[in-house]
């Protein structure tokens, strides 16, 4: 199991210094993902290398912040040719890094999607749902749900063409896509199912989210287990983490997501990554490493 650098991103920055605690909490990986700071990486490269320790999974934005890094999967879909090409530069930079650090894992995670029509909706979306008016968060949701799929087919288009020029010059890299946060993000599940049926290569795959899928269920009107069930085959790791009412990022275990509906949804082979919300304590991590294992979930 790999612990993620969100967790303690604003009490211990250095990535470095993030792994050495992991060996001391019993874990040997450490997964570099989007986080506020940036994780700082001056002296992983030697921290890895005196520690024997590994970087078990690199998110594709741990290199960037604000819109440059949140937009990367949008970007890539962009109509605006000068976007696309700063969106892969930027994912090249990531596959330097993989490479340095010797890691094959990149996840990317989706992206709202551009422009008032999908934004004011899904906006409107999560307020409706929050406040619980199920009737009218239904009806919007189909709404943004036929203005996704009359836009689709183009940004598809490009999104694909993108992917199978990066798979064909980094044939040893996964790429894979993390659950989407809900309505109007791209790629959604829908859009994914789709990209891999287009693509028949071994480097892409899904990338589960457990606290992620629980709270985008409730908007969407769906079941977390349905991004599983229908993109297991391409499932590459999940990102253990619970939820708590509109919340992510919590100690497994002491939210709403079902970890033993989970733990029978996950095939053994699928990695692993602790995820908590930013400004852990060590007493919180070393609890949350215990509910994992408690869980049957470290393996």
């Amino acid at each position: 199991m790999d612990l993620a650098t969100s967790a303690f991103s604003t009490r211990l920055p250095s990535a470095a210094d993030q792994l050495r605690l992991a060996f001391e909490l019993g874990l040997q990986s450490l997964a570099l993902v989007r986080s506020d700071p940036i994780a700082q990486l001056d002296g992983l490269a030697r921290a890895l290398e005196e520690s024997s320790g590994r970087i078990g999974v690199i998110e594709a934005a741990t290199l960037a912040g604000g819109r440059e890094g949140e937009m990367l999967c949008v970007d890539l879909a962009s109509p605006d040719a000068d976007r696309r090409a700063a969106a892969v530069q930027l994912l090249e930079r990531h596959i330097a890094l993989a490479a340095e650090l010797r890691c094959p894992r990149l996840v990317l995670q989706p992206a709202p999607l551009e422009g008032g029509e999908f934004g004011d909706r899904a906006r409107r979306v999560g307020e409706l749902a929050r406040s619980g008016e199920a009737e009218r968060t239904g009806e919007l949701r189909e709404e943004l749900a036929l203005l996704v799929e009359r836009t689709q087919i183009p940004r598809l288009d490009r999104f694909c063409r993108t992917l199978h020029a990066l798979t064909r010059k980094h044939p040893r890299v996964h790429f894979s896509f993390a659950t989407a946060s809900g309505p109007g993000w791209f790629p959604d599940l829908r859009a994914l199912e789709l990209v891999f049926e287009d693509l028949h290569v071994q480097e892409l795959h899904y990338w589960h989210d457990a606290a992620v899928a629980h709270l985008e269920a409730k908007l969407r009107g769906g079941a977390p287990w349905d991004w599983l069930e229908r993109l297991g085959g391409r499932l590459s790791g999940c990102y253990l983490g619970d939820a708590d009412g509109w919340s992510p990022g919590r100690v497994p275990g002491s939210g709403e997501v079902d970890f033993r509906e989970l733990k029978a949804q996950l095939p053994h082979s699928a990695r692993r990554v602790l995820r908590l919300e930013s400004g852990q304590s060590r007493q919180s991590a070393i609890e949350a490493i215990r509910m994992v294992r408690v869980l049957d979930l470290d393996v």
